[in-house]
């Protein structure tokens, strides 16, 4: 992946990492993330459901 833009956030950098190391948080920025929990010291379970077109798919993942 190669990200080519920049932006600067207009908040304090200690916030930003908790936000950013805050799966919860993160989630609600992720379209179609309907839940994220966590299941052990570093890993999660996420489900997130995309439609495109007329096709429809919902995924149920550990990461």
């Amino acid at each position: 992946m190669k990200i080519e833009k920049s932006f600067t956030v207009a908040a304090p950098r200690v916030a930003v990492c908790q936000f950013i190391t805050s799966p919860e948080a993160v989630a609600a920025c992720v379209p179609g993330c309907e839940k994220v929990e966590q299941t052990g010291e570093s890993t999660y379970q996420a489900v997130i459901r995309i439609k495109i077109g007329m096709i429809k798919a919902r995924f149920n993942k550990e990461i």
